[in-house]
C-alpha cells in the first residue's frame, strides 16, 4: 500500500512538472472546410471581415469565421 501511494504521488508530481512547462500558443487555430455556406465559405478578397487562408490566395468568411474571431475576446 505504501509503494502504491508513493508511486501515485511521484507520478502526480511528474505530471504537474510537465504541465508547468507547456507554453501557451500565440494563435488560436481553428480548422474548417470553408465550403458550407452560410456557416463558412471562401472568397477572393477580404471584404466583410474575411480572414486569409494560409497557403492560398483566398479568404474565409461566414458565421463560423466571425464567431471564431470573437472567441479570444471572451
Amino acid at each position: 500500500m505504501k509503494k502504491l501511494c508513493l508511486s501515485i504521488l511521484a507520478s502526480l508530481a511528474l505530471t504537474l512538472g510537465l504541465v508547468s512547462q507547456v507554453q501557451a500558443d500565440e494563435y488560436l487555430r481553428i480548422g474548417m472546410e470553408a465550403a458550407y455556406a452560410p456557416f463558412n465559405w471562401t472568397q477572393d478578397d477580404d471584404s466583410n471581415g474575411a480572414v486569409k487562408i494560409d497557403g492560398t490566395n483566398q479568404y474565409a468568411n461566414g458565421y463560423d469565421v466571425q464567431i471564431a474571431k470573437k472567441l479570444p475576446k471572451i
